[in-house]
């Protein structure tokens, strides 16, 4: 629980598709550019475009009939585990690009970055999608999105060592401590204390959704929240 992590020389998930970044509310990104198998990954490939997104380059400049539709999410959206032709963001591309009658030239940017909260969606929103004048945004939720804690290997590698996090003892007593939490608001499961309205977990989603919303509602662009489902 919460043990620093040392990147080990050459690591592909960590040091070679991700960054640090320094945009306000991000400690990480996609590195533009990068690609790679990545065996945390499950072995799929990666290619990350110049934008910093796992996809295609996008159609430079941005022609009259093209639509675009920004995604923001977490590891579901990137597509952790599967080939980049199977993301649900390249599939739903190729649906729209078989259209016989479409009105558009359709362009599916996926923004998503694994163990993104949404308020780092939010942050990817401002200073990333929106630079590049998307008419669509998709928010694709998945039920541990209210989770902004450096609770994975990738957000510790990229997380700044708090001093008693050094300690096993004191990490020791932290585990205990959110266990406790966990039983108390949501009976011990994961999910249900995530979404508790007490925590200060859940707080974060509605704060992330009224930013999305001013940012989106400021430029008339219309927002779909997509609710993935958890079989954990």
């Amino acid at each position: 629980y919460r043990r620093p992590v040392t990147v080990p020389p050459g690591n592909v998930w960590v040091a070679g598709l991700h960054q640090p970044s320094n945009v306000p509310g991000l400690t990480y990104e996609l590195r533009p550019g990068a690609i790679a198998e990545a065996k945390d990954a499950k072995g799929a490939r990666v290619v990350v475009n110049a934008h910093g997104m796992r996809g295609p380059e996008l159609v430079e400049p941005k022609g009259a009939r093209t639509l675009r539709i920004a995604v923001l999410g977490d590891s579901v959206a990137f597509g952790f585990g599967v080939e980049q032709d199977a993301m649900f963001t390249a599939r739903l591309a190729a649906k729209f690009g078989a259209l016989s009658d479409r009105a558009h030239e359709y362009e599916v940017l996926d923004f998503a970055v694994t163990g993104y909260s949404s308020r780092e969606e939010a942050a990817v929103l401002e200073a990333k999608a929106l630079p590049l004048a998307p008419d669509v945004i998709v928010v694709a939720y998945y039920l541990n999105d209210p989770d902004f804690g450096p609770v994975n290997a990738l957000r510790m590698a990229f997380h700044r060592t708090e001093a008693w996090e050094r300690s096993e003892l004191l990490r020791l007593l932290a585990q205990k401590k959110d266990q406790m939490e966990r039983a108390r608001l949501g009976g011990g499961d994961y999910y249900r204390w995530l979404h508790a309205p007490e925590t200060d977990e859940w707080k974060s989603v509605p704060e992330a959704f009224a930013r999305m919303h001013a940012l989106a509602d400021a430029r008339h662009l219309k927002v779909v929240l997509a609710i993935f489902p958890t079989f954990a």
